[in-house]
């Protein structure tokens, strides 16, 4: 047996890579875990005194994510002690990057928890995640003000914050 498939056959949450086979379970430094936690516009989405974190990188448009965000939330539901933090990275194009300018204001609208609710939310439905089916589900379902959003959306900080997530994860 391959050393790795043991190891991912033994973890919490076993990983299967899409032809079906285990995939090891990768870990990350706690600090670094802490480091990621306090990037601005980084959301625990899910019990903040958990004994467990998932620090979840995605971009909206990125396939692999969205797949991922309906498994996630089987997770969040099995295990109560989950601590899920969310931290988008629209790097996938301009869709992205307005998407995520939507999602970042959303995320400082709204407490976490409506702000799963919108992250799931934007996966609902096929095709590119922009800008506006982003603002369509933070002023549909949740109710949000367009005008507020998109003003908090085309805040220089939210750039920033963007910036701040791309040096991290290039580190």
């Amino acid at each position: 047996a391959v050393p790795g498939v043991a190891q991912a056959q033994s973890a919490r949450y076993p990983l299967k890579a899409e032809d079906g086979n285990p995939i090891q379970n990768s870990r990350i430094k706690p600090d670094v875990v802490k480091e990621a936690e306090k990037l601005p516009g980084a959301v625990v989405a899910a019990n903040p005194q958990g004994d467990v974190t998932l620090v979840e990188f995605y971009d909206v448009n990125c396939p692999f994510c969205r797949r991922a965000s309906a498994d996630i939330e089987a997770m969040v539901k099995a295990d109560p002690r989950l601590r899920l933090v969310l931290v988008p990275f629209p790097v996938l194009g301009i869709p992205s990057i307005l998407a995520g300018r939507v999602e970042i204001a959303v995320s400082k609208a709204v407490p976490p928890e409506k702000f799963y609710e919108f992250h799931r939310a934007i996966y609902a439905g096929r095709g590119t995640i922009d800008g506006q089916r982003a603002l369509a589900v933070a002023t549909g379902p949740l109710g949000l003000d367009a005008q507020k959003i998109l003003d908090a959306a085309n805040d220089d900080g939210i750039t920033d914050i963007m910036k701040a997530h791309l040096r991290f994860a290039n580190t």
